[in-house]
Parts: C-alpha cells; structure tokens; sequence
C-alpha cells in the first residue's frame, strides 16, 4: 500500500499546468502569479519625511540641547503630494507632512515633539520659527529613495499567490495588470443512493448530500472552480454519465466521493477500472484509506472516501496539493508548528491525521493539542470545531501526554 508521500507524488507527476491570463489588479487578490514580477521604479520612488515635522540641516542642530536650543526659521510649509519650492540655507528650516518630498539642502527631520510642543499641528497657521532642544543626525526620520524596492528588483516570484500586501504592493508600483494561472476547473460528483439534496425530507436511510458543498468550499478555498454535478445514483451507468458530464463541461480534474472502497455499491472504482485507467487505489492513511487516483478520457480523476471527514483530509492530502500544482504553487503544505499533546492518543500504525485544537499555554508559553472532538470518520462536528490537524507518523502507535507532535494549522 501506498504511502501518502508516494500516492501524493504519482498524482503530482501526471498533472499538467493551466494556461494563464490576465487580469486588471482589483480582480487578482488570492489568484496565482503566472510570472515573476520586476519593479518598474524604485519604493519609495524619492526620499520623503517618515515623521510629522521640520526638515532641516542636521549640522544646524549638531549642538542643540535643552539648556541651548537652537532657533529655525520656518521659510516654508510642504505637504505630502506638493513639490518643495525652496532651499534650505543655514539657519532654517522647512514644516513637512510624512511622506512630503524633502526640500533641497535637508538631510534630516525633527519631529514636531522636538520643538517644545506636544499639540497637533494647526492646517492654517505654521510657525514663523521653531526651537529645537536635540540634535539630530544626518538622514535621521528620512526614507530614502528605494529603501523598500530598488528599480529592477524582483519583487514577487511566479507561483506565489496574491495576498492583499501583494496587491498593495503592484499598485505602488502602478502595474495595473498581472498574469495567473487559470483558476482549475473541477468537477465534484458525489454518489450514493443514500444522498437526497438540501431541503428534502430525510426519509428512513437517507442522509443530506454534505460533500457536494464541503468539497465545492475547499475547491474555492484552493483556487479552482467547482463545476457541481449533482448527486449520482450507485450504478455504473450513471457514473459514466456524469464523468462524460464533467469531460463536456471542461473538467480539468475530476473529484468524486464515497464509490472507491471495497463493497459491491463502490461503482466508482468499479467504472475506472472499466472505462478508464487507475493508477493507484488506497494509501496508508487514517482517515481516508480508500483513495483512487486515476483517467478518464484523459482527465485526472481522483475518488475520495464517502465519510466526510475522510473526504475532507484526502482533499487536503491530495487534491489541494494538485490544484495548487496545477496552478504553478508549490507550496501546499499549510503553515506547521509543534505542540505538545494535553492528553494520550491512540493510532494504529497508519499515518494519521488527529483532529485538534492548538492553543497556546499561557503558563509554560509552549502549544498544547488536544482532540477537537470525536476521531471516527463520520464525526463531521470534531472536524468543524479542529483549528489543526495533528501528524502521527506511520508506524507510531501511541503519543503520550507532553510528548511533541506536529501540527498543520487549518485556515479556520
């Protein structure tokens, strides 16, 4: 049997990448980059004020102090987005807003707190002189021209996806349009005769179609498209209508649930080893041990387990990574710490996937985990309620209170 590393890394080799387009930047926020980025001009593009104050020559204050403070002549008042229109001599001194273009001849600023006043400064009247009781040193409070990006500079890598900071910072440069990969385009088939729709009655055996919605918000959450095809009856026959569905409507990846397992009712697998080609059914994990990877008419096809919360983590074993794949990311693992466990946990050799709560000890400063809740698969309130998802290596059949383990941190 597979192990999730393996089963993970023959999914990967069979993928091939989306195309990219473009986008106008308000619309680029969480989408992948397709090509790296260079600044076109340096951050910040001129040297500016970082303070609310006065800029002046830092030699004309070189012996300022409290017991002598020297006197400046305030010769002009520049605001941020206004072009200084004088020099600095010796002897003066010039208001200034942050971020306001520094005047010729300054080479320092003095915060307004220097010059013996702790109240706002006043829009209609600046001051004809100030006294300052502090030296101050040469490019003290300045930003300097590409302190934050020089021009050329490789600001962004492809493959990283566009965080709001990112977004903040294309504009800052004025690149009004990016290139991203594609979102993937995924269809979800969800099986069983079991399954009615939300709000149909829940006859006698009947459950609610849970995994259609769970794995159309994960999809999302990933960057792709869900394409929704609806419940599909337990028979062949209607699998193969619904893969030919989800062939027509563009499907790049096909993602199923429930179907895969061993009992005479899983047609899923049933069906690809039929019409299509499978290149692996189950892995060694706990939950989600009946996963399929597979084709069908040369779409990736992925069957993952019908209990929703071993759907759920072979999702984020499997499908999350090959979206982001697909999608030129390599970076799919979520952010990890290590915790200590709170309490005793059981596995039975498989790797597993506990569902926690991390939080912190206030008391030794270290993490602690602890189970969010029931650990059987159909326990969809422990997974809910989970902040992380625990790692138990294969082969460990026991973690013992205050022992470490590692722990994937979970977006909710």
């Amino acid at each position: 049997m597979l192990s999730v590393t393996e089963a993970r890394s023959r999914i990967i080799a069979r993928l091939q990448p989306v195309a990219a387009e473009t986008l106008g930047l308000a619309d680029a926020a969480g989408r992948i980059l397709a090509q790296p980025v260079h600044a076109p001009h340096a951050l910040p593009p001129f040297a500016n004020s970082a303070m609310d104050g006065y800029a002046v020559r830092a030699a004309d204050v070189a012996a300022a102090s409290s017991a002598a403070p020297v006197t400046l002549q305030v010769i002009e008042d520049i605001g941020a987005g206004h072009e200084p229109k004088s020099t600095l001599s010796a002897g003066t001194a010039a208001r200034i807003t942050t971020g306001a273009l520094l005047p010729a001849g300054a080479d320092a600023i003095i915060p307004v707190e220097w010059t013996g006043t702790d109240k706002p400064q006043s829009a209609q009247q600046c001051p004809p002189s100030i006294r300052v009781a502090q030296p101050a040193q040469p490019r003290q409070f300045i930003r300097a021209a590409g302190s934050d990006v020089t021009a050329g500079s490789p600001v962004l890598q492809a493959g990283v996806r566009l965080s709001a900071s990112a977004v903040g910072l294309l504009a800052a440069l004025g690149i009004a349009q990016v290139e991203v990969a594609s979102r993937v385009r995924v269809a979800v088939l969800s099986t069983g005769d079991e399954l009615v729709p939300l709000g149909a009655a829940l006859a006698p055996g009947k459950i609610r179609n849970s995994n259609s919605y769970t794995l159309a918000a994960l999809i999302h959450e990933a960057g792709g498209t869900p394409i929704d095809l609806g419940i599909v009856p337990d028979s062949i026959a209607a699998v193969e209508h619904s893969l030919a569905a989800a062939v027509q409507q563009g499907a790049q990846l096909i993602v199923s649930s429930a179907g895969v397992s061993m009992g005479n009712l899983d047609v899923v697998r049933q069906t690809l080893e039929k019409s299509g080609r499978v290149e692996f059914w189950q892995v060694n994990m706990r939950p989600g041990k009946p996963v399929l990877f597979g084709a069908h008419n040369g779409v990736p096809f992925l069957g993952l387990p019908g209990n929703p919360v071993s759907a759920i983590i072979a999702f984020e074993l499997f499908a999350r990574p090959a979206l982001l794949h697909m999608s030129g990311c390599g970076q799919w693992e979520r952010p990890a710490v290590m915790a200590r466990m709170a309490a005793d946990i059981q596995s039975d050799g498989r790797e597993t996937y506990v569902r926690a709560r991390v939080e912190l000890d206030e008391r030794s400063g270290e993490l602690r985990a602890r189970t969010s809740g029931g650990q059987e698969s159909h326990m969809l309130g422990a997974m809910a309620n989970a902040n992380a998802l625990l790692i138990i290596p294969a082969g460990v059949k026991s973690v013992r209170t205050g022992d470490p383990v590692k722990a994937w941190l979970l977006p909710n």
